[in-house]
């Protein structure tokens, strides 16, 4: 998922909304990547992508900066039009695919852009209800699981459409919200179940890293140093985990301040999120020192 800065409407007009479609369209080639899915909405952008040699950060970097430079110029602006880094979650399996090709569709219909889904042009839809061709766009394999579950329908995808319920089981990946934002439920976001917005952006990796020390009472120097303390190695995991999700600092940038891999960063803190039930308390309690901080 791709968000204008500080919720900002990224798409003004349908010459906009064309340009990104043909961005993306551009990457297919250039990269060799699979575009599955897609939703535009006026502040944020759903892709489900699939990646062959190039990885994925590069792709979004390539599809961001020229979008950027196009919207910047055309009018008359400057500065991040984008909000930090991009949210990314991997597919795990068939049901979790139908599932977001479902709640991505439904996104215009959830934010009350429109009241049919046909009357939206500017997602996957209309090329997976037959309404229209877009050369680009992989349909083959999202049909291919359908069939799976719908046998002698005319039209797979409006079968699914009209009874979702059937196919998706009660267990959902994902939802949206009163303004449209599809959330995708993983794991470690679920058992935070965060309380407040996470817009942070305004603040530094140095300046969250201070309000997590103060917090749990330790040393800077201490955390970023090599120490294996306790203390230590659960502030470094805040830090990431704040800087990462609410403020849209890279793995690479945390990583940097902290002088580590960025491998190593990433999975300390997932594994602490997960397991560490301490480390709970203080998510709360650091969420409360935030809030004063929070773009609305």
């Amino acid at each position: 998922m791709l968000r204008g800065n500080y919720r900002q409407n990224i798409f003004h007009t349908d010459k906009d909304r064309n340009y990104f479609l043909k961005l993306l369209a551009r990457t297919t080639e250039k990269y060799g990547n699979k575009i599955h899915v897609y939703c535009l909405m006026d502040n944020h952008v759903h892709i489900v992508i699939e990646v062959a040699r190039v990885p994925i950060w590069k792709i979004i970097q390539s599809l961001t900066s020229t979008y950027a430079n196009y919207h910047n110029r055309i009018n008359e602006c400057e500065g991040h039009l984008f909000q930090g880094r991009y949210k990314a979650e991997l597919v795990k399996d068939e049901q979790y695919l139908i599932e977001l090709l479902y709640y991505i569709h439904q996104n215009p219909l959830k934010a009350k852009m429109v009241t049919n889904l046909n009357y939206y042009p500017w997602s996957s839809h209309p090329i997976y209800n037959g309404d229209k061709e877009q050369q680009w766009i992989t349909t083959s394999y999202l049909e291919s699981i359908l069939k799976k579950y719908i046998v002698n329908n005319d039209n797979n995808y409006r079968e699914f459409l009209r009874n979702k319920n059937k196919y998706i089981s009660e267990t959902q990946h994902f939802h949206i919200d009163d303004n449209g934002y599809l959330t995708i439920t993983d794991n470690v976001m679920k058992k935070i179940n965060s309380e407040i917005p996470i817009n942070i952006t305004t603040l530094t990796i140095s300046k969250i890293a201070e309000i997590v020390c103060n917090d749990i009472d330790v040393d800077l120097e201490l955390v970023t140093s090599s120490s294996l303390n306790q203390k230590a190695c659960m502030a470094r995991s805040l830090i990431t985990y704040f800087c990462h999700y609410y403020a849209g600092h890279t793995i690479k940038e945390i990583a940097y301040f902290f002088s580590r891999q960025p491998d190593s960063i990433s999975k300390t803190m997932h594994k602490q999120l997960k397991a560490s039930h301490p480390i709970k308390l203080h998510i709360r309690s650091v969420e409360n020192k935030l809030k004063k901080y929070v773009i609305e």
